[in-house]
């Protein structure tokens, strides 16, 4: 079926659907761990990570606002104890691997970059095989259309960056609590579109 008119008829039928499975191939037959990076707005400090393991059907945040090295090291040991899993993030422009890429480079944490060998941006994929009433593809958007719903909407990916770069400028202490919170509903979002995938 053409793209566009499978964008069309799922728009009209206000349902998400899903145009070629075998793009999502990743996601079957596997036990996925999806993960979802915060950095500062120049994009060059990682402070937070969150995951979700299907394996444990577990949560996870690593959080540290001042030792970056010491958060990338506990997350490599992290991944590499899910060492069998995929790796899912929905950035739609490879941004959490290519940020992960260059901390872990520059910490010298090698084993951290070999996890990201098996590093997949569902985002892509969802550009071009997952259709619904919606115009964006950006991971709010499209969990949204799934019915997932975060539980404060006035904070995005925008404010998160803004309110942590802040605490690296002047010491001012954000609402850490918030902030996390927002991060755990990316990684919920994700997992609402993961879950529709697997279906």
């Amino acid at each position: 079926m053409d793209r566009w008119i499978a964008h069309r008829q799922a728009f009209e039928n206000d349902e998400v659907v899903i145009l070629n499975k075998s793009a999502f191939n990743d996601l079957h037959d596997t036990e996925p761990l999806l993960l979802d990076i915060e950095t500062d707005l120049q994009q060059d400090r990682i402070w937070l990570v969150g995951t979700y393991s299907y394996q444990n059907d577990a949560y996870r945040q690593f959080f540290d606002p001042d030792d970056e090295s010491a958060l990338l090291q506990e997350l490599s040991e992290y991944l590499n104890d899910h060492g069998s899993e995929p790796i899912i993030y929905y950035g739609g422009n490879y941004f959490d691997e290519q940020c992960l890429s260059r901390r872990f480079d520059e910490h010298g944490i090698t084993e951290g970059i070999d996890h990201l060998e098996r590093a997949h941006d569902l985002g892509i994929s969802a550009q071009q095989e997952l259709f619904g009433p919606f115009n964006r593809h950006k991971l709010d958007v499209v969990a949204s259309a799934l019915g997932f719903e975060y539980q404060d909407p006035t904070v995005d990916g925008f404010v998160v960056g803004s309110k942590y770069t802040r605490y690296l400028l002047d010491g001012e202490e954000p609402d850490w609590d918030r902030l996390k919170q927002y991060n755990n509903d990316d990684v919920t979002a994700l997992r609402t579109i993961v879950d529709h995938i697997r279906s």
